[in-house]
């Protein structure tokens, strides 16, 4: 079964069925989710910078996460660490704010 995440805006379609491992932390004393198992995984299209990519149809940036833009010193190598650590695909989850003041939708991410 595959699983789909729900935006304010739209479904992010292409979500993937991954295996979860067994955790490796006491999940009953984990102050975040990273230990649950129903954490969508959902692919990683283009990297836009380095705390923001496209998945199939929405634009996800990563909660709490500010990276370089553009215009400043060390951008390139914030994007190539992006695509590094996130590889083809990450798992998220809403953070408390859906989304952003440009539309974008907060998650905290995580790789597998």
């Amino acid at each position: 079964m595959l699983s789909r995440f729900e935006s304010p805006k739209s479904p992010l379609p292409l979500a993937i069925e991954i295996a979860s491992p067994e955790p490796t932390i006491d999940i009953f004393r984990c102050s975040t989710t990273i230990c649950c198992r129903d954490c969508i995984a959902i692919l990683v299209g283009l990297v836009i910078d380095g705390d923001t990519f496209q998945s199939a149809n929405d634009r996800i940036r990563l909660f709490g996460v500010d990276t370089p833009d553009s215009a400043e010193r060390c951008f390139t190598d914030a994007i190539e660490w992006f695509r590094e650590l996130a590889g083809e695909t990450v798992r998220v989850e809403f953070g408390p704010r859906k989304e952003d003041r440009y539309g974008r939708i907060l998650c905290y991410v995580y790789t597998n």
